[in-house]
């Protein structure tokens, strides 16, 4: 319904904007009180009118059903008078993870890391005991304040656990796609988010992508070379996915790539940890509770304290306006996972809906 509540806020500054979505550092005119405003143009006619609606109502109906200390908060919701654009009010957010983890002068210790993976699996674990999966996980999408509190945001592609309907508007980036997602399977639970969160954690722990893969396949390969093929004792179900994917070049596999190998800089508990989020079949994969109960929380060094993390930031980077090809780089940097950027939007349709 339209509304004059944009009326209520002046916006004092771009923190990034594209012809679809802008975020917007902003003050309520009465309070005075700094908030964050996300604007997006449901009301635009072309190839992103499909999404882009349903995403910002999606977003503001799991928002408003979320209250904890490290999920975004909403702090208000509406349309603009003409309908044509989506406002959603957040509280304001000093960064992103991804412009801490690629901030060259942040030091991040063990102690420093376990304090900030109790927050994002603690959100998480949140999310998923509301009944509802992310489905979008990633460093771009996990925000600290200025007092160090992690909390999880954009809801645009979550999805109730129980939704038999799975089709997406977008398609998470490749990097943090978990394997049962990148080979078909539609029946997929809240497991898929545990696998996202892990690759973030291991992109925390490595100050570097995971699997810094250019396609679908080259992902694919990357997952198999760190925990070898899927077969018929390990995973039964697989080969009736729809994108099933095997290797007959036995070399391509064989690397002898281990955890070990894959995160250096780990420590024993956190390649502990690793091990329990990032597993093949996500039936034997650890939940967010399950690891908030494990020895990794119990072992020291201690977390430190949340106003203790370095916060320094990267500059912010221009996304990607191609809901196919989201990510958190430059969409000039030559790591850019290619994906399926190249195939037409009904391809696309057929390839991915359920």
């Amino acid at each position: 319904m339209a509304t004059a509540k944009s009326e209520n806020y002046v916006i004092d500054e771009v923190i990034v904007e594209d012809s679809l979505v802008g975020i917007y550092k902003a003050r309520h005119i009465s309070t005075n009180e700094e908030v964050a405003i996300k604007k997006i143009k449901v009301g635009r006619h072309g190839e992103y009118t499909d999404w882009a609606e349903p995403a910002a109502e999606n977003e503001m109906q799991m928002l408003r059903k979320l209250n904890h200390p490290n999920v975004i908060k909403l702090l208000d919701s509406f349309y603009t008078s003409d309908s044509k654009v989506a406002v959603l009010v957040f509280e304001l957010m000093l960064a992103d993870l991804g412009r801490l983890i690629h901030c060259t002068d942040n030091r991040y210790s063990h102690s420093h890391i376990k304090c900030m993976v109790y927050m994002m699996l603690s959100g998480l674990e949140y999310i998923h005991s509301s009944g509802i999966m992310h489905q979008d996980i990633k460093p771009g999408n996990i925000m600290i304040d200025s007092h160090g509190i992690i909390k999880i945001a954009d809801f645009g592609i979550s999805i109730y656990v129980n939704d038999t309907y799975r089709k997406l508007h977008r398609l998470p980036p490749a990097w943090y796609r978990s394997p049962e997602f990148l080979l078909g399977d539609r029946q997929y639970g809240t497991s898929t988010d545990i696998w996202s969160l892990g690759v973030v954690i291991g992109e925390l722990i490595n100050r570097h992508i995971v699997f810094p893969s250019k396609s679908e396949i080259e992902q694919i390969l990357m997952i198999y070379r760190l925990l070898g093929s899927p077969n018929d004792k390990t995973w039964p179900e697989v080969k009736t996915f729809k994108h099933f994917l095997q290797f007959h070049d036995e070399s391509l596999l064989n690397n002898e790539e281990t955890f070990e190998k894959k995160f250096p800089k780990a420590n024993e508990q956190e390649l502990i940890l690793l091990k329990s989020l990032l597993v093949m079949n996500p039936k034997y994969r650890t939940t967010a509770k399950q690891a908030l109960e494990s020895s990794y929380f119990t072992t020291g060094p201690s977390p430190c304290k949340p106003e203790n993390i370095p916060r320094l930031a990267a500059p912010r980077h221009r996304h990607s306006r191609n809901p196919f090809h989201m990510n958190d780089l430059n969409a000039s940097d030559e790591n850019l996972p290619s994906d399926y950027s190249h195939l037409n939007n009904e391809t696309k349709r057929q390839l991915f809906s359920p």
